[in-house]
């Protein structure tokens, strides 16, 4: 009521105010509300009305079409708050279209007006496309298929949307090509780029990825992507790369970048003693040892035993709930 009478009153900044407001109030009706404030003629209503329906759980695909079509608004202000709310809209929009369907693969139509974003010239505005894009890219795009433009946008200037582009696009497609995209990233000169193109790369199969991997390995000159790439290397079965780098002394300085190396080998070797290797490496018994483990190292490798059986685990987990660590 209040949001009416000051779009009566032709408050236009106040207006914008209460209807980005309306989006905490968690009312049955905010979203028919705000709607048809989207075709509003004053920005600060069109903005608020935006803002609000991402903070009110909009998930519909009406309301994604809705939204999408202020990502050409006259307004940068405008086309800023789109761009965020088609963002929140597409990923609720993408987990309840899976929910009811699990054929769903994908709506290249919306996904469509995203594209041209990641030639805009502002970085800002192509990772707002690959945001989007992310959600609704096909997951099974064909070779042929892939856009050129998100292949290209590894060569991007702003490292930040390369690294959208692998952890957003490539990590989440399976196939050939986008192994040979994430090969191409671990080449990058950004060492996070390269970091989540290994991470990515390392939960693929096939000798290309370990051979990928291997290459990467040995040209890497960060030390801290080097514990990565060793990790995912592990996995493969390529457990001599852990002993190359133990006895490196280029290690990273950071006891918890060293300590969450040595779990995860220990998580993901396909040895059968490396759990039983683990445990007495991270002993919760042993006092003065468990005691000098890192904070997320242990949620690292509390997170890595979901799942997995061993006849120590439950004595083990006991150790640890005991140690209150």
């Amino acid at each position: 009521d209040q949001l009416r009478a000051l779009l009566a009153a032709k408050a236009w900044m106040l207006a914008g105010e209460a209807a980005g407001a309306l989006g905490w109030t968690g009312g049955d009706d905010v979203l028919e509300t705000l709607r048809p404030l989207l075709g509003h003629a004053e920005i600060p209503v069109r903005i608020g009305a935006l803002e609000s329906m991402a903070r009110a759980g909009a998930k519909s695909r009406e309301d994604l079409l809705a939204a999408s079509a202020l990502v050409n608004d006259e307004s940068p202000q405008v086309r800023a708050a789109a761009d965020y709310a088609c963002w929140l809209i597409a990923g609720r929009f993408a987990r309840e279209a899976k929910k009811a369907d699990k054929a769903w693969d994908g709506d290249s139509k919306i996904a469509a007006r995203f594209l041209k974003h990641l030639d805009d010239p502002d970085a800002d505005r192509r990772m707002a496309g690959l945001r989007v894009l992310g959600s609704l890219l096909s997951e099974a795009v064909k070779s042929a298929e892939l856009p050129g433009l998100i292949a290209s946008r590894l060569g991007d200037e702003d490292p930040r949307v390369v690294q959208d582009v692998v952890s957003r696009i490539l990590s989440r497609r399976k196939g050939k090509v986008y192994d040979e995209e994430l090969a191409k990233a671990l080449k990058h000169t950004d060492p996070k780029a390269r970091t989540l193109a290994a991470e990515a790369l390392g939960g693929r199969e096939g000798d290309h990825v370990t051979g990928a991997l291997e290459k990467a390995w040995a040209a890497e000159t960060d030390a801290r992507v080097r514990e990565v790439l060793t990790v995912q290397l592990v996995k493969h079965g390529k457990e001599d790369y852990w002993a190359q780098l133990a006895k490196r002394d280029d290690r990273p300085l950071d006891i918890a970048v060293r300590q969450t190396t040595e779990a995860l080998v220990l998580l993901n070797a396909k040895r059968k003693e490396a759990l039983d290797e683990l445990f007495l490496w991270a002993d919760p018994g042993a006092s003065q040892r468990a005691g000098n483990i890192h904070a997320v190292v242990w949620m690292t490798i509390l997170g890595g035993l979901e799942g997995k059986e061993h006849p120590k685990l439950d004595e083990w987990l006991m150790g640890f709930l005991a140690g209150g660590y």
